[in-house]
């Protein structure tokens, strides 16, 4: 069997299993995007904390 045969096969195992994996867990992917946006609020704000305090380290 050539290396291109075994790597389209092992791709379509690979997608096909994610496809089950993401349809059986769509609820779970929503309440995580509820989530993730919760922390990227809060990331948002520690990420300008932490630019601003570089920023000023710099200028200092």
């Amino acid at each position: 069997m050539p290396a291109e045969a075994t790597c389209s096969l092992l791709f379509r195992t690979v997608s096909n299993s994610f496809a089950a994996f993401f349809l059986s867990s769509s609820n779970f992917f929503s309440s995580c995007f509820m989530f993730s946006l919760k922390v990227r609020s809060w990331s948002i704000s520690c990420l300008s904390v932490i630019f601003l305090c570089s920023s000023e380290g710099q200028v200092s």
